[in-house]
């Protein structure tokens, strides 16, 4: 099973080491992106439920 695993790894670590740094660029600006959009729309959500009296999770 972990052989598996450790294989689905290498091989993604295989196709990234082959890519070109701009694309890598793009990948990870990406990633940052949508994140940054679910953290902002957590926060505003919790500022959202302290407003209405709410207890924090």
């Amino acid at each position: 099973m972990w052989e598996k695993i450790l294989a689905i790894f290498a091989s993604l670590i295989g196709m990234w080491t082959k890519l070109p740094e701009e694309t890598k660029d793009k990948i990870i600006d990406s990633i940052v992106d949508m994140f940054t959009d679910i953290f902002r729309q957590q926060y505003k959500s919790s500022k959202n439920d302290e407003s209405k009296g709410g207890e924090k999770a």
